[in-house]
């Protein structure tokens, strides 16, 4: 593989991080990427009738030998390295065999062309300064060697059919928030020919819109949250980690409707409230063209006809940080007069610190609750929330159960691969990219196409779904109603304590830390239970996730290849 990258210092070790970079990029991009349908608004990249590759379980259908596989655990029929999203085996091409040759654009018989794309510091040193300073590695050299590094784990055990990554790291011209800039910088990578793109300016639809009029697939957080029907235009070129957007809507408007709709607001931090049934206030993020309008409207709309339950008054704001404290006044002042007990919040993880703040100043202490956030749901920043008003929240979660570092999955799949740390603490997320890139190439096959890239994907069976994994799939698996163009499926419950003490996502001791209730028990889409949730109730709930899966979660231990420690894998299986 060639990959041009720092040496990864030996002994550096951080503390566990989350998804802080782009808790960075998210806070001051803004909450979701907004990414437009490209020039072809037909639907011709569908990948119904492509080809993928030959899994394991099909192999043992077809009596086909599999004991030559490339890092098989025959056992379990998926790869042997200690990681819970590892793909099924699938058959190899044996050495002689055609690999087929140049299937692609950035494809060849040897290679296979990478862009990692990474915000400039320099250009970005403003944004970066709006979420303060809270610990996160944002050297790029540490960034580039981390993602370097994982791409270098799963390139090795993946199957990439005789092709080795040729990776090149590009920094952006500008910042995140400029699209002249992102337009320009997704037309000088796709000059580059690649066959994707890792990466990408959270802020600006033009980057994806660019790379998917060329051809070129753009993985990770350049896919953060897509409209669907934008998703279904721009078959098969973005691939993101979370669920769609309406997708999380649909999960915290079950939230509500199953545990919150119809009850008293036992739960606000002004008493006269307990013995009132709850009235609803709703505050979402919008842009000024009205992109997430479809969002909010299906958040309210699935409220009423499934539960019977009116938001009592509604109100938007854009990304405008001089603006926003003024906006959370006004906002305020209108849910009190209204007579409001419950506060629904979907949005960045700044909007609420100026929400709370203002509730405080006003004398408002109702329930709050967080519904489909970016990053709202992190300890590292709702300990900069009003803690008065959020010792009175709820909510959902996205990501699994967060663990000390050991147990993290990441960190403990790069420390059993190199005998070392991550070189920057920003790991979990510089693992993301990497796994979606090489599982879509391993189940692709030998004939690597963005379509067979996509139909590898829907081959994936759905993985995860225990508190430690969320669950992960794409296609159609019965999960979701239509094709899932999405990541994560599942969610799970929590609430604020504001007395809890641990570490942060990245590290950093302190005071104040969300639980995670029934220990993290993670719920797909119409499976939330109707019967209440045991809140505020820390004998019911954790913090961190102090160990490994259950010894019945686990599979056959894995020899470290530099000589550490054998390492058991979670099963992951959905």
């Amino acid at each position: 593989m060639s990959i041009e990258q720092p040496t990864r210092p030996s002994a550096l070790r951080r503390y566990a991080p989350f998804l802080a970079i782009i808790v960075v990029l998210a806070v001051v991009g803004i909450v979701f990427a907004v990414t437009q349908g490209g020039d072809d608004d037909d639907d011709d990249t569908s990948s119904a009738d492509v080809e993928a590759a030959l899994t394991f379980d099909e192999a043992v259908e077809e009596d086909i030998d599999t004991s030559d596989w490339k890092n098989c655990d025959e056992e379990t029929g998926r790869v042997a390295i200690p990681y819970p999203l590892t793909p099924p085996c699938v058959q190899p091409v044996q050495e002689g065999e055609d690999n087929g040759g140049a299937t692609s654009p950035g494809v060849t018989e040897d290679s296979i062309k990478i862009v990692v794309y990474n915000n400039d510091p320099e250009a970005n040193r403003a944004l970066f300064a709006a979420v303060g300073n809270v610990g996160v590695d944002l050297e790029i050299e540490d960034t580039q060697a981390t993602i370097g590094g994982y791409l270098e784990i799963f390139s090795q055990y993946y199957e990439t059919y005789g092709r080795e990554l040729d990776v090149e790291y590009v920094l952006s011209s500008g910042n995140a928030l400029d699209e002249a800039a992102a337009r320009a910088d997704a037309i000088r990578i796709a000059d580059m020919e690649p066959f994707a793109v890792i990466g990408g300016p959270l802020q600006q639809p033009a980057f994806r819109q660019e790379l998917a009029a060329r051809g070129v697939l753009c993985i990770q957080t350049c896919a953060l949250a897509p409209q669907e029907q934008d998703a279904i235009e721009n078959r098969p070129y973005f691939v993101g980690i979370g669920p769609l957007p309406e997708q999380a809507q649909t999960h915290a408007a079950d939230f509500v409707g199953t545990q919150l709709a119809g009850r008293n607001a036992e739960f606000a931090g002004d008493e006269a409230l307990h013995d009132q049934e709850r009235v609803f206030g709703y505050v979402a993020y919008n842009t000024d063209d009205g992109y997430y309008t479809p969002m909010i409207e299906q958040f309210v709309n699935h409220l009423r006809d499934e539960y019977d339950t009116e938001i009592a008054v509604k109100r938007e704001f854009l990304l405008d940080i001089a603006q926003n404290q003024e906006d959370a006044r006004n906002f305020i002042a209108a849910m009190k007069d209204e007579g409001v007990t419950t506060i629904l919040f979907s949005g960045d993880p700044i909007m609420p610190r100026f929400l709370t703040q203002a509730a405080t100043e006003q004398d408002y202490f109702p329930e709050w609750v967080v519904g489909s956030t970016v990053y709202a749901d992190t300890t590292v920043l709702a300990r900069g929330f009003d803690q008065q008003q959020w010792a009175h929240a709820v909510g959902i979660s996205l990501p699994a159960v967060r663990g000390v570092q050991e147990v993290q999955d990441a960190y403990k799949l790069f420390q059993w691969q190199f005998c070392e740390a991550p070189v920057s603490n920003n790991y979990e997320v510089h693992s993301q990219g990497p796994l979606l890139l090489l599982t879509g190439i391993h189940m692709a096959g030998p004939n690597l196409t963005p379509e067979s890239f996509e139909a590898g994907w829907f081959k994936y069976p759905p993985t995860g779904g225990q508190p430690s994994t969320a669950l992960l799939s794409r296609g159609e698996h019965d999960i979701w109603p239509d094709v899932d163009l999405g990541g994560s499926d599942d969610a799970t419950a929590i609430w604020w304590d504001p007395e809890a003490r641990g570490p942060d996502e990245v590290g950093q001791e302190g005071v104040g830390m969300y639980r995670y209730v029934n220990g993290g028990e993670r719920y797909r889409p119409g499976e939330w239970p109707d019967d209440p949730l045991p809140f505020f109730d820390p004998n019911e709930a954790i913090t961190l996730m102090e160990e490994g899966s259950s010894d019945e979660e686990l599979l056959p231990e894995y020899e470290s290849p530099c000589g550490g420690p054998a390492v058991a894998a979670p099963s992951g299986k959905g």
